[in-house]
């Protein structure tokens, strides 16, 4: 799922946030920063996995309190296969850290077990765009 801004990528999570298990976000973009857009819609999805991405390291020290709960940043520029692999650990750490509080609490299951996330790859980067990741297109 794309978006052109942070107004646009809250709109199109707020339509189903259930299908999103990750988001990549610019941290300056137009309208509604990545952060604010972050804000918001961890709001609706308190453990909502996050990646902020910028070009200007003066951004990032911003981040500090969201980076201590979780967030990850990368710093542009950056390659597609370096993307991949932030957002496969991302995805990874939250599944863990979810089946660590579900076996805690008795529960079966992880992250990993209920939304497939084994099966997500990354769309490819664009700068001031939000990035979700999509399930691979199974092959008929």
């Amino acid at each position: 799922i794309l978006a052109a801004d942070g107004q646009e990528a809250l709109r199109l999570f707020r339509q189903d946030p259930t299908r999103i298990d990750l988001v990549i976000l610019d941290v300056a973009m137009p309208g509604l920063s990545g952060t604010e857009a972050f804000t918001q819609m961890s709001a609706i999805r308190p453990v909502l996995p996050v990646v902020f991405t910028s070009g200007h390291t003066s951004e990032s020290a911003s981040l500090n309190s969201k980076i201590a709960a979780g967030a990850v940043f990368f710093q542009k520029p950056y390659a597609l296969k370096a993307l991949s692999r932030i957002v496969r650990r991302t995805l990874d750490r939250h599944r863990q850290s979810k089946s660590e509080a579900s076996t805690s609490e008795g529960k079966l299951g992880g992250f990993g077990s209920l939304t497939g996330t084994r099966d997500w790859t990354p769309f490819r980067s664009t700068d001031r765009m939000f990035k979700g990741v999509a399930p691979r297109q199974e092959k008929h």
